[in-house]
């Protein structure tokens, strides 16, 4: 499995947003996450009205964020 579909799958995404990059950066302990937008209209996730982007922004999230599964550990 590659990063990307990795963290897709991390972060729930779907159709149409995807992640476009994964970069580890080891010295300051972080994993940066691009993600982005397939084209078309987007819908207001608080009232469902359909409408197209107009805004950009960065996040970030702690570790824990990103990993909301388990990990299982084999002996």
């Amino acid at each position: 499995m590659r990063d990307r579909e990795l963290y897709a799958r991390l972060l729930g995404m779907e159709a149409p947003w995807r992640v476009e990059g994964v970069e580890l950066k080891l010295e300051e302990g972080e994993v940066v996450v691009q993600v982005g937008h397939g084209g078309g209209e987007l819908s207001c996730p608080e009232c469902g009205r359909r409408g197209s982007r107009y805004d950009t922004r960065q996040r970030r999230w702690r570790h824990l964020d990103s990993r909301t599964h388990h990990q299982g550990i084999e002996q």
